[in-house]
């Protein structure tokens, strides 16, 4: 059914008020009769083949998704006014009801979207899966309404969500967090890749998308253990956003779970570069510089594993001197540190690597570090440390406290 659209948009809220069909008057007044009336019709054998009857179905039908008095007399109205819009443009060939059949249109899409977003919000707040599977039926009915109006006027559809406050962009977004909350996964991705274009460019993204729906997408990926997949949304979200850290935290999530230390500390590095103190984010790269300095260790590359060694020990040094206030960050940071010195001063001894003094100066640099984490908690590897280091430096009172 081909619509040219010559319309401004002040007559829209007012296209309901007339009609040019004098069959409306006939149905108009008691919804419950007209209702039991048109659903005679389209099943009467000769009545059923006209548009006209299916045009008057469709008319009723949204008067009833529309209606508060009458919303026990259908489940789903608007689903039913569709399906009758649907039939009467198969049967309309000649086209002449296809500015009634609008009129119902620009109707029934707002009477859906805010059926949608109402019980989306309900959901959202009560965490109830039921209506969030509410939610996306009137969200998957709106978009069947956008179809019908935009086949043919992009520029009259763009006119009508912005008339009626409508962001289609937005709404695929929470249509897809509907259908994931549903576990409806495949919907899910139609609805955030509707908006999410890997092959555009930054600039176009940054205009057309938003962060929150690549974040998603990445989840739902991992969720379903793509990650291969989940790394090529999310690293093009990063592109696109580079402080947005929902998109930083997930990737840093995503490249731990695969081991690749390599993309981890670039994508840590991009972090960091707006948010330099976050303790948590420096806790990770300490640790991932450890991990780099331990590979590159064991493969025989000491001076590249000894860059990223003294990169470790200065991103834990940094967020020790942000004083962060849980005890547990603290022990962990603290005891960390220490571990990289002992086990520097024990590498450096076992393999002949500097002076005796170097190798207790080490043990000096370890030493306030592990009795700083032994003061909050303490454990067997922590005392034998401290006891190695005590009688390496002829500490003996030190080392009695600790004594094996």
């Amino acid at each position: 059914m081909k619509y040219i659209f010559v319309l401004i948009l002040s007559t829209i809220a007012v296209f309901n008020t007339f009609s040019q069909d004098n069959k409306i008057k006939e149905i108009e007044g008691d919804l419950k009769l007209a209702k039991a009336r048109m659903d005679k019709e389209v099943n009467d054998v000769v009545l059923g083949k006209k548009a006209q009857t299916w045009y008057l179905r469709a008319y009723v039908y949204n008067e009833l998704a529309k209606s508060k008095i009458y919303d026990n007399l259908e489940k789903y109205p608007g689903e039913v006014a569709l399906k009758s819009i649907n039939k009467c443009i198969e049967l309309d060939t000649k086209n002449e009801f296809y500015s009634e059949l609008i009129t119902i249109l620009l109707e029934l899409g707002p009477t859906l979207y805010n059926k949608g977003i109402t019980n989306y919000n309900t959901a959202v707040q009560n965490k109830d899966v039921n209506n969030y599977k509410i939610a996306l039926y009137y969200f998957d009915k709106f978009y069947e309404v956008i179809g019908i109006l935009g086949k043919d006027d992009k520029k009259f559809l763009d006119q009508f969500v912005k008339y009626n406050g409508i962001n289609p962009q937005k709404t695929y977004i929470y249509a897809g967090f509907a259908a994931e909350q549903t576990q409806e996964y495949a919907k899910a991705h139609v609805y955030y890749n509707t908006i999410i274009d890997l092959k555009a460019t930054t600039e176009h993204e940054k205009t057309n998308s938003f962060p929150l729906v690549y974040f998603y997408e990445t989840e739902l990926l991992v969720k379903e253990n793509k990650i291969d997949n989940a790394i090529l949304v999310v690293d093009k979200g990063i592109k696109i956003w580079p402080n947005n850290q929902e998109l930083i935290i997930s990737a840093i999530n995503i490249y731990k779970k695969k081991g690749d230390d390599d993309k981890l500390v670039e994508v840590m590095e991009i972090a960091l570069k707006s948010n330099p103190n976050n303790v948590t984010l420096l806790y990770t790269m300490a640790r991932t510089y450890n991990n780099l300095s331990r590979k590159f260790s064991k493969n025989g590359y000491q001076g590249t594993s000894n860059k990223f060694r003294d990169e470790s020990i200065s991103s834990y040094k940094k967020a020790l001197s942000l004083n962060p206030k849980k005890k547990q960050t603290v022990f962990r940071l603290n005891y960390n540190l220490g571990i990289i010195y002992f086990n520097k001063a024990a590498r450096d001894y076992n393999h002949q690597v500097g002076t005796i003094e170097d190798y207790q100066n080490t043990l000096r640099e370890a030493m306030p570090y592990l009795e700083a984490a032994k003061v909050i908690k303490t454990n067997t590897s922590i005392d034998k440390m401290l006891f190695k280091i005590y009688t390496s430096l002829e500490m003996r009172e030190k080392a009695k406290t600790v004594e094996q």
